[in-house]
């Protein structure tokens, strides 16, 4: 059957769209930051922006830093900035 009543093939999906998050991480050391850069693979838009948001907040840990999530022509989709936060203790 084909048209708009037809079963959708679950096997048909699309892969997850791959994103770069990178990452500036301040921190209290001789170089004075982290430069971090990994892929992000999402079923949607909303999904990778999601997971950037989560991996953005674990890898502050507190501390002050700025992030950019750009989809695969490189367009940056989410960005952030943060400060740290007063009275959370920073990982050694």
């Amino acid at each position: 059957m084909t048209g708009p009543d037809a079963a959708t093939d679950p096997g048909s999906a699309p892969p997850p769209a791959r994103y770069r998050l990178q990452c500036v991480v301040h921190r209290e050391s001789a170089s004075g930051i982290i430069i971090h850069d990994e892929p992000i693979f999402g079923l949607s838009e909303d999904a990778a922006v999601a997971d950037a948001k989560a991996r953005f907040a674990h890898l502050l840990a507190g501390r002050s830093g700025s992030a950019a999530l750009r989809d695969a022509a490189g367009r940056v989709v989410w960005s952030t900035q943060q400060k740290a936060s007063a009275g959370v203790p920073k990982p050694l």
